[in-house]
């Protein structure tokens, strides 16, 4: 327990920091022509799938471990930059 409160304000930070930009490149790509041709095109009406329950249940359950895992580690790889260069910028200035 003692982990989590500790540096939670810049944890906290960097986390929201990375969601906005997540969220901020996901919205400039709803705006693309990409996304209207997407949009836009002829849906029909849905037969049965192709795919099985299993493979449908594995392909569900990959997603969401992805959606999990991009912004987990984004934000694994900026708190270990942060650390780097701070940990840079301390033996910089005492030498």
């Amino acid at each position: 327990m003692k982990y989590v409160t500790k540096h939670w304000k810049v944890r906290s930070v960097i986390i929201m920091s990375v969601s906005l930009v997540v969220c901020a490149i996901l919205w400039t790509l709803s705006l693309s022509e990409w996304a209207a041709e997407m949009n836009s095109a002829v849906t029909q009406a849905h037969d049965k799938p192709d795919i099985s329950a299993i493979a449908l249940g594995l392909v569900s359950l990959l997603k969401v471990t992805l959606m999990i895992l991009i912004p987990g580690g984004l934000t694994l790889a900026i708190t270990s930059l942060y650390k780097k260069l701070t940990l840079m910028i301390k033996t910089t200035s005492k030498g």
